[in-house]
């Protein structure tokens, strides 16, 4: 089977390109190569040979951070493995001899760091000399080491310029597919929320028409799932329901003061939910969401004044007063008569919106004594 390439957005690009070059290397000219680089928890160095994350410690960072400050221009430079601070606690050494050319068997290559605009990242290369390798010590001239840099740097830099381009559309698109999931997951989260407001505002139908006729009323399951799955307009969904009831009341038996309806007794709904398809399916817009036709009528004026005192009663709590009319109608600027008059107003459109939207405006439910009143004298 054939392998598939996968981009690990867990793995720095420089570590990626180090580790290609490392393998096709390894045992003819290096005995090394080593990554500095900085990613969202700070300075990093990474070894291709003992393929493991290098000890951070306080000598690498300080190192590290001054080699990285270095101009975009810097040109390779040759050190010994002696002056490099990478692989254990550094103590410098009072060495002459570490500045013999020939002791200066490690290249540095700065490239411009794709994350950091002003910073460079580091690719240490440890050059392997001996008698099975393709230099010695006494063949690696100072030509050589400027052949051999130039070379290591026209092969690394477009490597890792590319590898950077990948790795930052696959993480750009990683982000993109989390934003799609995340509002996905929203979509899903609203359209059931949606359904179950219709399956609330019927058991406060069925509460108002209990407190009316003495008839308790209850769902079958198939019934249910009719509601849940209903899309179209409030009005046409209470008429459709209270008539359903009023059928199933006078040609049930209901001697026990209770009737179930099941999904015949719902068979207008259900034809309306058909309807409602068909014309989703033609493409003519149909107004299927409570949300849209509150916009319109004395439905939306009560949704206003709701959301105007929500407002108030979160501006109310967050100074640390309590929530009454008096500091509601100074924070409306309004007299608190006329924040009366409205709530006797807009009574049943408030009754319908709390029932219909059961996690909007919680402030007022649990601090405003009128809507509260309002609340508990539904059955």
């Amino acid at each position: 089977m054939e392998s598939i390439n996968v981009v690990d957005l867990h793995i720095h690009p420089l570590v990626k390109v180090i580790t290609r070059i490392f393998d096709s290397c390894v045992n003819i000219i290096l005995d090394d190569i080593v990554g500095v680089y900085a990613d969202d928890s700070g300075i990093q160095g990474y070894s291709c040979n003992k393929k493991t994350q290098l000890p951070i410690t306080e000598h690498l960072i300080q190192w590290a951070t001054a080699q990285r400050k270095t101009a975009k221009t810097t040109s390779p430079i040759w050190m010994a493995s002696e002056q490099l601070p990478l692989f254990r606690d550094f103590i410098p050494k009072n060495d002459s001899n570490i500045f013999d050319e020939t002791k200066l068997t490690v290249c540095i290559l700065y490239h411009n760091s794709f994350y950091e605009f002003d910073k460079n990242d580091l690719v240490i290369l440890y050059l392997k000399l001996s008698k099975d390798s393709l230099f010695t010590v006494k063949e690696f001239t100072l030509r050589d080491k400027k052949v051999f840099a130039a070379l290591m740097n026209a092969t690394i830099k477009p490597t890792l310029s590319r590898e950077y381009e990948i790795h930052s559309l696959m993480k750009a698109m990683y982000k993109y597919l989390e934003t799609a999931r995340e509002l996905w997951e929203y979509k899903k989260d609203e359209q059931h929320q949606t359904k179950e407001k219709y399956l609330h505002y019927a058991h406060h139908i069925f509460g108002q028409l209990n407190k009316e006729y003495g008839i308790h009323i209850s769902l079958s399951k198939e019934a249910e799932n009719i509601i849940l799955a209903f899309e179209g307009e409030v009005q046409k969904f209470e008429k459709a329901l209270v008539m359903a009831v009023k059928v199933a009341a006078n040609t049930l038996p209901f001697s026990t003061g209770s009737i179930e309806l099941d999904e015949f007794s719902l068979i207008g709904l259900t034809k309306m939910n058909i309807e409602e398809r068909k014309i989703a399916s033609s493409g003519k817009s149909a107004v299927s969401d409570i949300h849209e036709e509150s916009k319109t009528g004395q439905i939306s004026k009560t949704e206003k004044f709701l959301n105007r005192l929500e407002g108030a009663s979160k501006a109310i709590i967050e100074r640390g007063e309590k929530v009454t009319g008096k500091n509601v109608a100074t924070q409306l600027e309004i007299t608190p008569p006329a924040i009366n008059d409205s709530i006797n107003r807009y009574h049943d459109y408030i009754v319908k919106l709390m029932a219909q939207y059961s996690t909007q405006w919680s402030l007022l439910r649990r601090h405003f004594r009128p809507i509260q009143n309002i609340l508990n004298s539904i059955p």
